[in-house]
Order: C-alpha cells, then structure tokens, then sequence
C-alpha cells in the first residue's frame, strides 16, 4: 500500500511540475527522470539464483541502459551540442576510476567467501547506475535548461515531505518517506535542501519558501541527526557565501554585525526557551535511542577488520555476516559509506572511489563558479556528513537522486530565474 502511495505522489507532483516546464525537449527529459525514478521504486527486480540466494538488480539500471541506446542511435549532426565547459580529464578519471572499482570488487568472486550474494550485487549495481546517469546527462549536455531540472526536484520534495506528514498522521514515529528508512530520509532532507535553498535563493517566491520549510519539516520528523547537521552545514556555507561574496569590506562588515546580531537573538531565545529545548533534546537522543556510541564501537571493530584484507576488502556488503562467521560477533552492517567501501571493498577501491568522487566534485565546482559557487560545496559537504553515520550504502533513492541533481547541474544549460522584488 505504501508503494502505491509514493508512486501516486511522484506522479502528481510530476504533473504538476509539467505546468512550469514549457519546451517540449524540457517535458521529455523531465518525463525520463520521473520514469526512472518510478520504474525503481516501483519495479525493483529480484533474480533467484538458487533456493538459498536471492539477488537484486535495480530495474533502474535497464531504463537507463535503454535511455543511453536511443540517444546513441542519433545522428550527431543533427543532435549537437555547444557545450563548452572543459572537462575532459575529468570525465577520463571518472571512467578510469569506475573501471578499477569493476573489476577488483568482480575479482572478489574469485578469491573471497561472499556470505550475502544480493547485498554484494546492490552495491555493484550501485556503481553500474551512477555510471549510466553520468553518460546519459552527458550525452544530453546543454539540451535542457538547469530550471527544468530544480523544478522536478521542487515537487518530488514536495511529494516527500506530504508522503512524510501522511506517515506521521497515522503513528509513524520516524517518518521514512520515499526512501522508506528514517536515516536514508533524513540523508535525502539534507540533499534535497541544499537544491532548494538554491531555487529560493533564485526566485524568492512564497511557493519556493514553502516547499524549502516543508522538506525541513520533513527531515525534522526523521529524527535522524546527521540529517541535521548536514543541513546545519550546508546553511552556514550558504550564509558565508552571502557574507563575503562581497569584495566592499564596509559591505562584509555590515553583514558580519547582523550576522552578530542574529547570533545574539538566537542565543537570547535558548535562555528564554531551555526546558523546551531540553525536552526536544531529550526526545531527539534519549527517547528515541541514543545509538551513536554503538557506532562508535562498530566503527574501532570494522578499523580492525580493515587490516584483515587490506588491499581487496573482504567483500561488497558482507561485513555483518563476515563479522558473524569469522568472530563469531553479531554486528549491524557498516554505519558508514565511506567505512564501508575501504573495509569491505579494500583500499584500492577506496582511493578508485575517491577519485571517482572528486572529479564529479571538480566538474560541479567548474560549472558553478562564481556566484553559484557555495552550491558545490555545499551539496557536497551535506551528502559527505549525511552518508557516513548511516547505512547510506543501502539507500539506492539517495545515491541516485545525488547524482542525478549534481550531473543534472553540470550538464544542463544554465538559465537563471528571475528574482522578484
């Protein structure tokens, strides 16, 4: 039943989306990535290898595979593109990179024990697919306008943060949302945030202020705290950037007093309102279980395990059945992105990753400079908080969605919205 509701949801605040997307080109691309989105958490496609293992493909992966052929059977001359941003060696790390994860986490077929097959196949399929949403947005580069792509993003928030409300309405404690795990809808508060800070901040419109409280609203139901402290982050960047984008020091100075000021009033409002503040405290850590020193102690366990197979890993997604086999300990899986592919896909992997990561970081900052600048970074900074205190390696809504905001920025052509007075 829940499936059925988040698909509803998408697909009317699709439509709605349509009614501000006038280029006919512009409909057809807003229309693949909600066909995308839909066939994977609709579809998602099970494949039985045997009685005991059952492996996951993200359906995911085949729309885009069938996106790329069509466009590669064009004729270039009569799909051109004018796209001029220089990013070249970029693109050859991001290849280079994603061919070595391929092939050393396949070589762990061969030469590691793999306890979990369908945890091993989401986190190798989950590279396959952020390959294929880089290569369909560069093969569409600058033939949609970046609006387009903020405007899909604004009611697929919108539809999150109802499909929340709606959760909470009927008892749900920590609201899950599209992602449908607390933690992964707080990581995609916190990377939805960041666009629509953007799209406010472009056109200070009472619709575009609402849907940026609503999603805050939202993230706040999840009761997830790195979710917090990655739109805590993202905000600061944001506020920095207004502060000093300014090359008048009177300007920056004035700016600072205010900032100063507004410092003031907030701390001022803490004194007023600490047993309420308290009390929120108390049910954001102590009420709904305070599990961050348990992840502490997971991660000095994975750090040892590490060094048990330094180079290679001791396979994808296996280190809680690994952890149970070979220490006889029972562990939850990694609580970290980040922890999870150097202890489970091995250093070498690790430093293909974050190549990978850095060059797509390095292609963003390329097309945002300037006055779009402190978006990179702070897209960046929030999905790097958010990821690394929660199984994110797991939520394939979050990971694809990044990608697909950060190479939709990067390829699109940028026409700025108007701001109104």
């Amino acid at each position: 039943m829940i499936a059925i509701i988040k698909v509803f949801w998408i697909f009317c605040c699709f439509n709605l989306a349509l009614l501000y997307i006038s280029s006919k080109h512009n409909k057809t691309i807003a229309h693949l990535m909600l066909a995308t989105l839909l066939v994977n958490i609709a579809y998602p496609l099970y494949i039985d290898l045997n009685k005991e293992y059952t492996v996951y493909i993200t359906s995911m992966a085949i729309v885009l595979i069938l996106y790329n052929v069509i466009i590669s059977t064009y004729n270039r001359d009569s799909f051109p593109s004018d796209f001029s941003l220089d990013i070249s060696k970029e693109m050859n790390i991001v290849t280079v990179s994603l061919a070595m994860i391929y092939v050393i986490t396949a070589f762990q077929l061969l030469v590691l024990k793999i306890y979990r097959y369908e945890t091993y196949a989401y986190i190798f399929f989950s590279y396959v697919v952020v390959q294929l949403i880089i290569v369909f947005f560069y093969n569409i580069r600058n033939k949609f306008e970046r609006d387009t792509l903020i405007t899909f993003i604004s009611f697929l928030s919108l539809g999150n943060s109802f499909l929340g409300f709606y959760e909470a309405f009927n008892g749900v404690y920590r609201v899950g949302g599209l992602v449908g795990y607390c933690n992964g809808a707080g990581n995609l508060g916190a990377i939805l945030h960041a666009v629509l800070l953007y799209k406010f901040w472009n056109n200070k419109s009472l619709y575009n202020l609402a849907v940026l409280v609503l999603n805050l609203e939202f993230t706040y139901l999840t009761y997830t705290r790195t979710g917090y402290i990655a739109i805590f982050v993202e905000t600061v960047i944001f506020v920095l950037f207004l502060i000093f984008k300014d090359s008048d020091k009177k300007a920056v100075v004035k700016k600072l007093f205010f900032a100063g000021i507004s410092i003031a009033a907030v701390v001022s409002l803490y004194a007023v309102y600490i047993d309420d503040i308290i009390g929120m405290y108390n049910e954001m850590f102590n009420y709904r279980g305070s599990t961050q020193s348990m992840r502490f102690v997971q991660f000095q366990r994975v750090f040892k395990v590490f060094f048990e197979s330094p180079f290679i890993g001791i396979g994808a997604g296996q280190y809680a059945h690994y952890y149970l086999m070979t220490h006889f300990i029972s562990d939850f899986d990694i609580h970290s992105q980040w922890l999870s592919i150097i202890t489970e896909q091995g250093l070498l992997v690790f430093i293909s990753y974050a190549f990978f990561y850095t060059a797509v970081f390095l292609m963003l900052f390329k097309r945002c400079r300037g006055e779009d600048l402190w978006f990179a970074i702070a897209i960046f900074a929030g999905n790097s908080i958010a990821i690394n205190f929660n199984v994110n390696q797991y939520y394939g809504i979050n990971i694809y969605l990044f990608y697909l905001i950060v190479c939709g920025f990067i390829f699109s052509s940028k026409v700025k919205e108007k701001k109104s007075d």
